[in-house]
């Protein structure tokens, strides 16, 4: 089911951001959304980090620029 969620974006300076998305953004898709996120620096990860949703397999939570 469909739950808020918390988009951490990890950048290569060392610093972060974190963005609440409610659950909304899973209305068109309950397996995948996609959010925008405008920035200049370079992203070196982005998690997903709700800590109140129930995820059965949180290993593919993160992803990583190839």
């Amino acid at each position: 089911y469909a739950a808020p969620v918390d988009v951490v974006i990890n950048y290569e300076d060392g610093s972060s951001e974190q963005f609440h998305q409610t659950a909304a953004i899973w209305k068109d898709d309950q397996k995948q959304a996609t959010v925008s996120v405008s920035t200049k620096k370079k992203i070196k990860s982005v998690q997903l980090n709700g800590g109140i949703f129930m995820d059965a397999d949180e290993s593919n939570n993160e992803w990583v620029p190839k």
